[in-house]
């Protein structure tokens, strides 16, 4: 995400174990990130204060799927070195994807999806 002030907020998250990490790019030096994790109900789910330009937490989460969308919003206000602040927020999941010779696995769960091949590898059908 890239706010008006030009300042990028990368989340990743894949296993809920390994939680999530936040990286926040600026043109500015940053001074204190304060942020929180809500769900969707609002509840405060994780919490923080920094002065690092990166942020890192597991929490009691639930995993993304296609039956269950989970998501979860982070929010962060920053301070910059030159007095001014800026609030940063966006929505992530968590979720993975796994391969064996056989299927593809999200969340550890089979996946299956309905899809047609086009090419010369592909069955010949009329």
């Amino acid at each position: 995400m890239l706010t008006n002030k030009h300042t990028i907020l990368k989340i990743t998250a894949g296993k809920i174990e390994n939680g999530f990490n936040a990286q926040f790019i600026s043109d500015k030096s940053i001074k204190n990130i304060k942020w929180n994790v809500t769900d969707k109900n609002g509840a405060v789910k994780a919490e923080g204060d920094t002065d690092k330009a990166t942020v890192s937490a597991c929490f009691d989460a639930n995993a993304w799927s296609v039956e269950n969308p989970t998501l979860y919003t982070f929010t962060a206000e920053i301070a910059f070195d030159d007095g001014t602040t800026e609030e940063i927020s966006d929505r992530f999941g968590f979720r993975w994807f796994e391969t064996d010779e056989k299927y593809i696995y999200l969340n550890g769960f089979p996946f299956y999806m309905r899809a047609y091949i086009r090419g010369a590898a592909a069955h010949e059908h009329q």
